[in-house]
């Protein structure tokens, strides 16, 4: 596979990974998989009922929707026939969901639930661009509208398409350079803004990954931020790219009862959820007998102990190894009531994790890998791994990607990871970059030890 490409990575993984289970979803009878061979044969439908529909390559392709198969089935079709996915976070309102419409110029759009099609519908026949909707479930017998459909009923209009050559055609030219995404930021700052991402700047990130993470196909990951945010995004495109299985948490509430059921090796979760994992097993930990308190006591301690030899740059002694052998045997078994029996590492994004937390999982053996990025860098800048490890910080910059602290504190980087720039934004708001192209992030932080420190927003 010699281009960059998110359309051609899939169905290259289809083609090596045949029968095996690419995706697992949660329904009222249990959690269902899909095959590879399922997941191309309705990525391909999918794609020719677009180009049935019109599409043409360069046109803006809106997502809208929690997290299920169906939202990656959409993307990779998207990709497949040379549009642009726009995702939209699942939980904005009517406003935000026509301000990013009419933005992004959306043609056609994908919505998850009949409450997401109704927000939709209510603003379809003033909107300049909107021309289609289509709905992952529910809602056939009432869509009045006749080009919008049911992702059934358009699946099936694919499946009789004689449009597989057209698909095939432009994937013939698909090039890294050709534009994957635009991602709309939160805007904090101001009004939203249209990040434009490409195919190559994704795969740097699925290169970096699979150069610090040793995943395999027997990996199996949750999918359980938001996939309309480039960081479970970029995660979720790593998971698939080495055969692993990615399973979708489509209620963040649930998440806890869907690690046990589908017990993850890993997965990406902000700070705000290891918060809440640590105080569960805090408050099982103080339900127990004061023996077992007292060892979890003593063995809590010894990740204090061993996050400060770290830091220090002190090498750890036997007995603190052995020491280290011993807590681990008696929080991991705790841990896992929680997590799951499978889970080998976990990646913590946003603001900073509260050390605490870090030292825990750190003594139990399970360690919680921090990193810092944003959407204009297609997700991460920097990011710890095994044998790149550093309490507090977000590890070390990603391969080809340099990074370096401004005189004034602020995170400055480049590199391939970079955003291609701005959808339809010129003059000062499109100045995200200096004239050596070192992205300005507006985010302190701090060098130590090679190991990047993030110390929060710059203030005016």
């Amino acid at each position: 596979m010699d281009k960059e490409h998110l359309a051609l990575m899939i169905f290259d993984r289809i083609d090596k990974f045949g029968g095996r289970t690419a995706m697992r979803y949660h329904t009222p009878a249990g959690w269902k998989d899909i095959t590879w061979y399922g997941l191309g044969e309705q990525i391909m439908s999918i794609a020719k009922g677009l180009i049935e529909s019109g599409i043409n390559e360069g046109d803006r392709i809106g997502i809208y929707a929690p997290n299920c198969p169906e939202w990656h089935l959409a993307d990779f079709a998207i990709a497949a026939v040379g549009a642009v996915s726009v995702p939209v976070f699942s939980g904005y309102s009517t406003e935000q969901l026509e301000y990013i419409v009419n933005r992004a110029g959306i043609k056609l759009l994908f919505v998850g639930d009949e409450e997401r099609y109704d927000r939709a519908m209510s603003f379809y026949l003033s909107s300049d661009y909107l021309q289609r909707v289509i709905i992952f479930s529910g809602l056939s017998e009432r869509i009045t509208v006749p080009q919008n459909q049911s992702l059934a009923d358009f699946l099936e209009m694919g499946r009789k398409s004689k449009k597989e050559k057209d698909v095939r055609t432009r994937l013939s030219h698909a090039s890294g350079d050709d534009y994957a995404s635009i991602i709309y930021t939160p805007g904090t700052t101001g009004e939203p803004k249209g990040v434009i991402l490409t195919h190559a700047t994704f795969f740097h990130q699925v290169k970096s990954l699979a150069k610090l993470f040793p995943l395999m196909e027997t990996d199996t990951s949750l999918c359980y931020l938001p996939l309309s945010r480039a960081f479970e995004r970029t995660w979720s495109y790593f998971i698939l790219s080495r055969g692993a299985v990615n399973c979708y948490c489509d209620d963040h509430r649930r998440a806890w009862e869907y690690m046990l059921d589908v017990q993850p090796t890993c997965m990406t979760a902000p700070p705000s959820f290891y918060q809440k994992l640590y105080a569960s097993i805090q408050e099982s930990m103080a339900a127990d007998s004061p023996l077992r308190q007292t060892m979890y006591r003593w063995a809590i301690d010894t990740g204090e102990v061993l996050a400060r030899y770290m830091l220090q740059m002190r090498p750890y002694t036997r007995g603190l190894r052995l020491r280290h052998r011993l807590t681990a045997l008696i929080l991991r078994e705790k841990i896992r009531l929680f997590t799951g029996r499978r889970v080998r590492f976990l990646i913590s994004g946003g603001v900073a994790l509260p050390r605490k937390i870090e030292e825990l999982f750190y003594a139990a053996g399970i360690q919680i890998y921090q990193g810092y990025g944003l959407t204009e860098s297609a997700s991460l800048v920097a990011i710890s791994s095994p044998g790149n490890f550093m309490f507090g910080t977000a590890g070390k910059p990603l391969d080809q990607c340099e990074v370096r602290i401004s005189d004034q504190g602020e995170i400055l980087a480049r590199g391939p990871n970079m955003m291609a720039g701005y959808y339809k934004v010129h003059g000062d708001a499109s100045d995200a970059f200096d004239e050596e192209r070192w992205l300005r992030t507006g985010d302190l932080g701090v060098f130590e030890n090679g190991f990047l420190r993030y110390l929060g927003r710059k203030t005016a």
